[in-house]
């Protein structure tokens, strides 16, 4: 069931692109003062989370006063890895699958005002997640293009 699943999202991903305007935008022309809310999105297994835990910290440091949401899965274990220590994010969304979850997920995003989203990648590229961080309506949305030699094929939802 798995891969038949898998198969339908890589052709919905496809036809889904030829919706999307591709905009990149030149690092070098944002103005980081401006971001105030920042959007994470890491939903894998509790060692993606771990592998994920110094990026968090560098956008907490480097964004001291914005507001940060993470949007994850109960199995990443976020709230057992900061349990004595002080998290650096200031809200965390659960979303595990579904697409009215997905839709609720959204819509709670979209009555925020998000600056940037970040998607890192650490074993597998996610479509849920780039497409979660596409409908926040965030300005920029970071992640990367290709990890390995292999491409993201999502990477059309990036503008950094």
């Amino acid at each position: 069931m798995r891969n038949f699943e898998k198969f339908w999202v890589s052709i919905a991903l496809k036809i889904y692109r030829g919706f999307i305007i591709e905009q990149d935008l030149n690092p070098a022309e944002i103005n980081y003062s401006k971001i105030k809310t920042i959007l994470l999105v890491i939903r894998h297994q509790m060692g993606d989370m771990l592998c994920s835990v110094p990026m968090i910290m560098s956008v907490r440091n480097a964004f001291p006063s914005a507001r940060i949401i993470l949007v994850t899965k109960k199995s990443t274990r976020f709230e057992e890895i900061f349990k004595d220590v002080r998290s650096p994010v200031d809200e965390i969304l659960y979303y595990e699958s579904g697409i009215e979850n997905f839709t609720y997920l959204v819509k709670a995003l979209q009555d925020r005002t998000i600056d940037l989203a970040i998607i890192p990648s650490t074993v597998v590229f996610s479509g849920t997640n780039h497409l979660i961080a596409y409908h926040s309506k965030a300005r920029i949305i970071a992640g990367v293009r290709s990890k390995d030699y292999e491409k993201n094929p999502v990477a059309y939802l990036l503008n950094i």
